[in-house]
């Protein structure tokens, strides 16, 4: 049984949020951005540290790096706020993986960390970082 990909999950719940949308019209990515959606505004979600099973129970807990990326420090300050708006203390939640068409319960996201600000990897742009954990039902929603 193919288990439910984290990241793309929180990319669907961040997707739903319009203000986001807007403040980030780089789109919201799971894995690497190039050079015009950073220059856009952009979210770049990436699974970090350890995705553990849950013993007993048909659950994953998984932390995530969500890099809010943009032109300016107050670009990337909105986008980090807004996804922490979407994420943080969340719970119960079907949403729909995209790429396997089957739902899953998301039981609770959190914002453990973050913001951290540095310059971004490329010239003229910024960076805030959040991490993220995430519970998710492995069996499917039906």
């Amino acid at each position: 049984m193919a288990r439910p990909s984290v990241p793309e999950l929180v990319r669907i719940l961040l997707l739903a949020d319009a203000p986001l949308i807007a403040l980030a019209p780089g789109g919201i990515l799971v894995g690497p951005a190039d050079s015009d959606q950073q220059g856009k505004g952009c979210v770049v979600l990436v699974e970090s540290g350890i995705t553990r099973m849950e013993r007993d129970a048909p659950l994953i807990r998984a932390q995530l790096t969500a890099r809010a990326l943009g032109p300016s420090i107050d670009v990337v300050e909105r986008i980090a706020s807004a996804i922490q708006d979407v994420i943080h203390g969340q719970g119960r939640r079907v949403v729909v993986q995209v790429s396997t068409d089957k739902s899953y319960l998301v039981h609770y996201s959190l914002v453990l960390g973050g913001p951290l600000i540095a310059a971004g990897e490329l010239v003229n742009t910024w960076e805030e970082v959040l991490t993220l954990e995430v519970m998710v039902g492995t069996d499917e929603v039906i």
